[in-house]
């Protein structure tokens, strides 16, 4: 129990703060920038998307509905979907379990294979599908 109680310590802020973010972006960003930056069938508007997904904490419960503000104020189909593996992937909290568990490299590697998956998989759905 103390174990458990202090690895809620530990994440608990990781899960508020990612949950501010997303929170925060549905209510308060502007449109135009979402257009700007992860707008249209671009590559980069993917990778774009794919790094800010792995910040947030996004659950499936709060990922559709954060992603169908985003895609009414312009964010692309494949960016949407890099966003969401991203976010569910390698969340703050998340990342915080595993450098509890595993030595750096293996954090680094586990959030590069996540980064790596979600920029694959915004592209295929956004230029293959």
């Amino acid at each position: 129990m103390n174990g458990a109680l202090s690895l809620f310590k530990r994440i608990i802020p990781y899960v508020l703060l990612g949950a501010a973010i997303s929170g925060f972006s549905a209510a308060y960003l502007p449109a135009d920038l979402v257009e700007k930056y992860v707008g249209g069938d671009g590559f980069q508007s993917i990778v774009i998307a794919s790094l800010i997904g792995i910040p947030l904490y996004l659950r499936i419960e709060m990922a559709i509905p954060l992603l169908n503000v985003l895609i009414t104020k312009g964010m692309g189909l494949g960016a949407a979907l890099a966003l969401i593996i991203g976010g569910t992937g390698a969340s703050l909290p998340e990342i915080a379990l595993v450098s509890a568990v595993l030595k750096r490299k293996a954090v680094i590697a586990f959030v590069g294979i996540v980064l790596t998956t979600a920029i694959i998989g915004g592209a295929i759905f956004q230029y293959v599908i």
